[in-house]
């Protein structure tokens, strides 16, 4: 007996049994290695203009929303004074909540700013799961 087998049962014509290992394994052919490597390939080689155009997108959405921040923010500063001389003087009474709220322009700005980032976020994500995807 050799290595690797085992012992046929003693009745005459048992089948011998042999370890998987030994047996050979069918191989794909090779045109089906080259197309799926073929195919790997020419994905991969447009990943670098994939990311950079999303980089190039996300970098763009920074600088857009840091303008509206910027525009905000100086909005806001400008209507918290003008609330600060108005009661001061006297023109504002803390009975007037509609005059102690920042503008409808204010807000919306705020809102834009969220829809940035949302879709930045968005952008990232996907840029994500086109990397977990190679």
């Amino acid at each position: 007996m050799s290595a690797g087998e085992i012992p046929a049962s003693s009745a005459p014509g048992a089948p011998q049994f042999h370890v998987l290992a030994e047996l050979p394994w069918p191989q794909p052919p090779d045109a089906d290695n080259d197309y799926f490597l073929e195919k790997f390939q020419a994905c991969v080689e447009t990943l670098p203009a994939m990311l950079h155009k999303n980089y190039s997108l996300m970098r763009e959405l920074d600088k857009s929303l840091q303008g509206v921040q910027l525009e905000n923010e100086q909005r806001c500063q400008q209507e918290i004074e003008d609330i600060k001389h108005g009661l001061e003087s006297g023109s504002i009474t803390t009975y007037e909540p509609a005059k102690l709220k920042f503008s409808d322009e204010a807000i919306e700005e705020q809102k834009h700013c969220v829809r940035i980032a949302d879709e930045k976020v968005a952008l990232a994500t996907q840029t994500y799961d086109l990397l977990m995807s190679y």
